[in-house]
């Protein structure tokens, strides 16, 4: 390492912050990329392809699920395990052959937000 090397690192680490907090506060925007643009035909398909397994779109949909919940301050997931969201994903699937997974999450957030959503087995 170069003599001050550590210094300078350290200077750097104690500087980022402050520069961090003065940059001007910019509009949030967010997009949902990549698996919620899988489409419910696919969707309803995934279980037969070994090259896209559902378990990774159903891995994205619960990521999306579980961030819902912490925006909403509520444990969306609790009454659901992954079958029953599987389950769910199916039905509106087969009844919304144009729609996409998040299309998909996203009613389905919404249905568990109003506690008219899927339940596990042992749910009472």
């Amino acid at each position: 390492m170069r003599p001050g090397g550590a210094a300078i690192g350290l200077c750097w680490l104690c500087l980022a912050p402050g520069l961090a907090q003065a940059a001007p506060a910019q509009p949030h925007a967010y997009v949902v990329r990549y698996m919620g643009d899988v489409g419910c035909e696919d969707w309803l398909n995934l279980p037969d392809r070994t090259d896209f397994p559902r378990d990774a779109v159903l891995n994205w949909v619960l990521g999306y699920l579980s961030r819902a919940a912490v925006a909403r301050g509520v444990d969306l997931l609790a009454p659901a395990d992954q079958a029953a969201i599987t389950d769910w994903m199916n039905g509106y699937c087969a009844g919304h052959l144009r729609g996409t997974v998040l299309s998909g999450a996203s009613s389905l957030e919404r249905e568990m937000a109003d506690g008219r959503g899927p339940r596990s087995a042992g749910w009472p």
